[in-house]
């Protein structure tokens, strides 16, 4: 066994924002907040009604987490700004490639991978694993890269209009996890340097998705119930690497 589940999280590039909108100079004499602010009103405009996100590129990775399990148990690896910056934790997820996992993630071709691929342009990085294996080429199916399963096309028949929420499929299934945060909430923990609450909101991501791919795998009869049960025990170990100590999962369920 060897599987890492992903999730990431983001802020606002304030500093494309400064280059991109307005005036330089003047762009230069506002917060971070207020640029910010800027580049939310411009992505409104574009789109002629309140924008849910900013568009990929002009958001940077802050916090990204992997869950690894393999045959020797389960560890959460969280790499979070200002501990490690973006270049750094994007390194961390390229090496962490080489070890031929499968990636698993809730619908990365839509955020996280696209992100990625831009960010790193900006850096001198070795991907040649990822572009290989990982990235969904034209010649693979459009939801899967030969090592990556993402579950949320898998369990929407590949149709944009059944999909749903992480959090509400989680809260389907009785995974007794806190809510998570909405961008507005991790830009106000970023201005005020709050990183831990944005690495934990990030690494419970990652323990949902596997919470939900364990479910997959034995609704497929690829885990036994005996099995599954082991697996519980092992997000349990995940969640006390976090602090998360008042949280139990078993079966879907508090205990």
């Amino acid at each position: 066994m060897n599987i890492v589940a992903l999730s990431l999280r983001t802020v606002p590039d304030v500093e494309l924002g400064r280059r991109l909108l307005g005036n330089p100079q003047e762009m230069a004499q506002l917060s971070d907040a207020d640029v910010a602010k800027v580049m939310w009103l411009k992505q409104d405009q574009t789109l002629g009604k309140q924008a849910e996100c900013l568009d990929l590129h002009l958001q940077k990775i802050v916090a990204l987490s992997l869950l690894h399990r393999t045959g020797e148990g389960c560890r959460l690896e969280s790499h979070c700004f200002p501990d490690e910056n973006e270049e750094t934790t994007l390194r961390s997820f390229f090496a962490m490639l080489h070890f031929n996992p499968t990636l698993l993630s809730w619908d990365a071709n839509q955020f996280e991978l696209p992100l990625i691929q831009y960010r790193s342009l900006l850096y001198p990085l070795d991907a040649r694993m990822y572009w290989e294996h990982y990235h969904t080429g034209i010649h693979r199916h459009p939801a899967l890269g030969e090592r990556h399963r993402a579950l949320s096309p898998l369990l929407s028949c590949y149709r944009a209009e059944n999909t749903a929420p992480l959090e509400e499929i989680a809260a389907m299934l009785g995974i007794p996890l806190s809510a998570r945060l909405t961008q507005d909430q991790l830009w106000q923990h970023y201005l005020q340097q709050q990183m831990e609450a944005i690495r934990t909101d990030c690494a419970l991501d990652a323990v949902r998705i596997y919470c939900i791919y364990m479910r997959f795998q034995r609704l497929r009869g690829e885990l036994s119930h005996t099995a599954y049960d082991i697996e519980c025990q092992h997000m349990q170990s995940a969640l006390q690497q976090i602090g998360q100590t008042h949280v139990q999962v078993y079966d879907g369920h508090s205990i």
